[in-house]
């Protein structure tokens, strides 16, 4: 378990209005092992909790979306009609850039 856990838990359940149970707790750390992975840590500094719970809030935001990925540009339920919009600026297209300040540069060999 990450260290930081509650506190970046208690950042989601303000931002995403969301209700505490066992179900979000692992949505939440699945989220976050996908976002470590995704920087190569192992570790969350207290600079990047603020940012990494703004992502998980999006990301369950957009996974509670009838269960479609990519980015919704709109949606209708008259008529059940979803449309996609593309994203153009493939630099930051993972987590909406938030999280590019805290990628770290990893070699072949740890700990030399």
């Amino acid at each position: 378990m990450i260290e930081n856990f509650d506190a970046i838990k208690q950042n989601v359940l303000i931002l995403g209005d969301f209700e505490d149970s066992p179900k979000l707790d692992l949505q939440i750390q699945m989220i976050i092992d996908e976002c470590l992975a995704y920087c190569y840590r192992k570790d969350i500094p207290p600079q990047m909790v603020l940012p990494l719970s703004d992502v998980i809030v999006s990301a369950l935001n957009k996974r509670s979306l009838i269960g479609l990925e990519g980015n919704v540009a709109s949606y209708s339920e008259g008529d059940m009609s979803v449309s996609f919009g593309s994203n153009t600026n493939i630099s930051n297209q993972f987590y909406d850039g938030k999280l590019e300040p805290f990628k770290q540069i990893i070699g072949v060999v740890e700990d030399v």
